[in-house]
């Protein structure tokens, strides 16, 4: 006999992959085993009415996800005088790094 659980935390089993907030179906002894451990939370479906609801399916569960913040922390840092960059040595007037040459 299988068990509906909703998923605590991640699952990755014999029976498939399931993230936390998904419901799944399980054998009695996975299922037994995920609720024993606090990684899972059994499922109780209401009564069927006589009206003909057994055979309607439940609606899919929707998750909401926070927006990420669109603004950013960071500071740029201030530009240091005299143009930002710093400037190579100045090259000898002969072109030569020979200080005998001179």
């Amino acid at each position: 006999m299988a068990m509906r659980v909703r998923m605590r935390t991640t699952y990755a089993g014999p029976a498939g992959t399931a993230r936390a907030g998904q419901t799944i179906e399980l054998e009695d002894e996975q299922a037994a085993a995920l609720l024993s451990a606090g990684y899972a939370e059994e499922v109780v479906e209401p009564a069927a009415e006589a009206s003909g609801a057994a055979d309607a399916t439940p609606a899919d569960e929707t998750a909401t996800i926070d927006q990420p913040e669109t603004t950013s922390t960071r500071t740029r840092r201030p530009t240091p005088k005299g143009g930002g960059r710093r400037s190579a040595p100045p090259a000898s007037a002969s072109g030569t790094s020979d200080p005998e040459e001179e």
